[in-house]
């Protein structure tokens, strides 16, 4: 997988990305505390057929990490889709995974058009997310106290 870290802009905010190969689109869409590393070794056996897209959804990876948005999948969708707008991608193959593959799925209610066909792996459902301990994680003392209890070393 190229280490050529690509941007735009989407909204006001800088969304990265990688791309590599060429043909019909697949685009890989990771899930929640992970980023576009996680699809680095599925990159190279499609890169030969597929322009190959990985991102890094705003607050993972290389991209914005703003405070003042909410994370949900609906407002994840919307990124994508301006992100889409962005590179001016034709119809494409969404692969979601965790997180990605909700955001995959409310991504295709509201813009089909923009689909080849969808792909979710280990998914989240549309309408389950986020959960109440992630949304709790947003309180300062709350993270700092679930971060304090972690055991490094357990593994």
């Amino acid at each position: 997988m190229t280490e050529t870290v690509l941007t735009c802009t989407v909204d006001g905010h800088r969304v990265a990305y990688r791309s590599e190969g060429a043909g019909e689109t697949v685009l890989l869409v990771h899930g929640i505390t992970t980023y576009s590393f996680i699809w680095r070794k599925i990159v190279p056996l499609l890169s030969d057929t597929f322009r190959v897209i990985t991102i890094d959804l705003l607050g993972c990876g290389d991209s914005d990490k703003p405070l003042d948005i909410p994370y949900s999948l609906p407002q994840h969708a919307e990124v994508l889709r301006g992100f889409i707008g962005e590179l001016q991608l034709p119809p494409l193959h969404f692969v979601g995974h965790d997180v990605g593959g909700g955001i995959g799925q409310v991504f295709a209610v509201k813009y089909p058009q923009l689909l080849r066909d969808l792909t979710v792996i280990n998914s989240v459902g549309h309408d389950f997310w986020p959960v109440q301990p992630i949304i709790a994680m947003r309180t300062p003392i709350i993270r700092q106290l679930a971060m304090a209890t972690l055991d490094i070393g357990a593994f």
